[in-house]
């Protein structure tokens, strides 16, 4: 508790904005941190643009997306939030037939697990781990994405982006990656980790709050049908990080720190 309380003193040297942050969320972890975690990358998020992103433009290429393409992006998930939205995914494939949906699983040991799991449900998904060349976007409709340290580049492709983690105990994973790019941004009503940052992006139209999973399908059908109000969001929400950047950043840092630890060891059903 007493290192937690040194973590919060520290934050409150900060910007307004993590100043009122609050404490017994850093409590709550049970870990000791140091202060100097916040000696951070206080440009984390600087440049995350699907224009000007090189690597982010390298994935595209590599899997052969256009523009006219709609790219659901679902990362940093736990089960069953790939079943879910490969369901969703399925349902709407048919009249919507340039959608593609990117799973991006949280754990490397759930590779294998999610993959078999959407086999089971009649997907054959393209594995990021087998591509040794690029591919046509006609040659795949899903893509598990079994590699590790690429998902802030992949949050670049998204036309709509769901932050996983956040409808079971995780308590959701960083959304301000995709809002960054200017993605259309949701996730869980679980997101004990990010309660600040989730809140500066709902108060500002920059995000959206899905309550269940039972909500996910209906989210994603509107999204394809009024992608206007969903372009609207992204552009809020792009604009809200970098009205918070340096904030936001030190933020993350902290609490990403945290949450890897905590997290070194699979959560059970996750």
């Amino acid at each position: 508790l007493g290192r937690a309380t040194s973590i919060a003193n520290t934050i409150a040297g900060l910007t307004p904005t993590v100043r009122d942050s609050h404490p017994q969320d850093l409590q709550r972890t049970g870990r000791s941190q140091s202060s100097n975690v916040l000696v951070a990358k206080t440009n984390h998020v600087a440049g995350l643009q699907p224009q000007t992103c090189s690597q982010a433009k390298k994935l595209r290429t590599l899997v052969g997306l256009d523009a006219a393409h709609v790219v659901w992006v679902v990362g940093s998930t736990q089960s069953p939030e790939e079943v879910v939205a490969a369901k969703a995914f399925l349902t709407l494939r048919d009249t919507h037939p340039l959608l593609r949906l990117i799973i991006v699983p949280r754990h490397p040991d759930r590779f294998e697990v999610v993959f078999r799991e959407l086999q089971a449900m009649g997907v054959n998904p393209l594995r990021r781990s087998l591509l040794e060349g690029s591919v046509s976007a006609c040659d795949w409709q899903v893509l598990l994405v079994d590699t590790v340290g690429e998902l802030r580049w992949w949050w670049g492709l998204a036309d709509v982006a769901l932050v996983g983690g956040s409808f079971g105990s995780r308590g959701g994973q960083n959304m301000i990656e995709p809002a960054a790019y200017g993605t259309n941004v949701a996730f869980g009503p679980n997101t004990a980790n990010f309660r600040d940052i989730c809140e500066i992006l709902l108060a500002g139209g920059g995000a959206t709050r899905i309550d269940s999973l039972e909500q996910i399908l209906p989210w994603i059908r509107q999204q394809l049908e009024q992608p206007e109000a969903g372009n609207h969001r992204g552009q809020r929400a792009q604009e809200l990080v970098k009205k918070h950047q340096g904030a936001l950043a030190r933020t993350v840092e902290l609490l990403q720190a945290i949450i890897d630890e905590r997290q070194n060891e699979p959560l059970a059903g996750c």
